[in-house]
């Protein structure tokens, strides 16, 4: 049986026009896992066919030696359609299903992709964990601090790998800036300031009102919610999902990039004493319950924090994709441990 490492997954994954995306699904793929059937491969399924999904399991495709049995998504087209550019890749169609038991019962897969809405980041990984898979869980892992400790609760009592979403812990040159304060050469930290200042399209601002309906022929809208508290149909909330506290934390899940990647560097420090929140729904008066305007303050002893969190400043704009696929191409690229 084959031994498949994370280096061993991200020295493929800098190869290819494909490279940025497989450098970050990577580390997604645990490296204990040992392949147990015929073909030696890993065998994983994606739960969860949106945008982000597909990227994400696409880019692990793409690396050779990983099969994708399963595409669980409760949008039958949406499913197919991942399954078709899958095949494309892998050379096999993945089956299709809307039930993620299903995949759960299966004990040819080795581990799941979770990308749905994060109102089923932590139940699904707890029933993962469950039935002996290993997880890559989209951020935000979950939507409240209790779901996160069943997360690791669930990883440690089955002996799963849990990882999450926050890929950005792998670029070589957070280890080196984690390093460089690590030897001092910045001195005693004693604030550290997190932006999060997005223009709108990134928070899906402003919202547009749209009444109730029906639900679309063949949508199972009550499973679609699971944990979440009962609602009737509305597309708006289906499809922007991102800007209701039932299902995230808008801008500060994806806010949460930032706030690691701090915690990283200041050498994963416990939990503040204290956290004071200002802020509010200001510059948009359309009845979303998303702040467009947040300032978070953290204390410790000797150490302050802010974060800065807007949706409609374009002020922090993402490095350019080329510019991620030139620090992933370096010669001594580094995966630091992620735990």
């Amino acid at each position: 049986m084959s031994h498949i490492t994370r280096r061993e997954f991200v020295g493929k994954s800098i190869q290819g026009a494909a490279m940025a995306a497989a450098a970050a699904a990577a580390v997604s793929v645990p490296g204990s896992v040992r392949a147990g059937s015929a073909s030696e491969k890993v065998v994983l399924a994606l739960i969860g066919a949106g945008g982000r999904g597909q990227h994400v399991i696409q880019g692990i495709t793409s690396l050779g030696n990983v099969e994708i049995k399963y595409v669980c998504d409760l949008e039958e087209a949406r499913a197919a359609g991942a399954a078709r550019a899958l095949e494309k890749i892998q050379g096999v169609s993945p089956k299709t299903t809307g039930e993620m038991r299903k995949v759960f019962d299966d004990k040819d897969v080795h581990g799941v992709v979770i990308a749905t809405p994060e109102q089923w980041h932590a139940l699904g990984t707890i029933w993962a964990c469950q039935a002996g898979k290993d997880v890559y869980v989209e951020k935000c892992i979950s939507r409240r601090v209790e779901e996160g400790r069943k997360m690791v609760e669930a990883a440690r009592k089955y002996q799963r790998i849990v990882q999450a979403g926050t890929q950005h812990r792998s670029g070589p040159y957070m280890a080196a800036a984690r390093q460089y304060i690590r030897d001092g050469k910045l001195g005693d930290v004693f604030y550290v300031k997190v932006c999060n200042m997005l223009p709108e399209v990134y928070g899906g601002y402003p919202q547009r009102k749209v009444p109730d309906s029906n639900p679309p022929k063949g949508f199972d809208w009550d499973q679609w919610l699971g944990p979440a508290p009962e609602r009737p149909y509305n597309a708006q909330v289906h499809r922007n999902w991102h800007g209701w506290w039932d299902f995230s934390g808008g801008n500060s899940s994806d806010g949460i990039h930032q706030l690691d990647l701090a915690r990283m560097l200041l050498g994963e420090p416990p939990h503040p004493k204290s956290v004071e929140c200002v802020g509010g729904r200001w510059r948009y008066t359309d009845g979303g319950e998303m702040p467009d305007t947040q300032i978070v303050s953290f204390q410790w002893d000797k150490l302050a924090m802010s974060f800065e969190n807007t949706g409609f400043t374009p002020v922090l704009i993402k490095t350019p994709a080329n510019q991620h696929l030139k620090a992933a191409a370096r010669k001594h690229y580094r995966i630091p441990d992620v735990v």
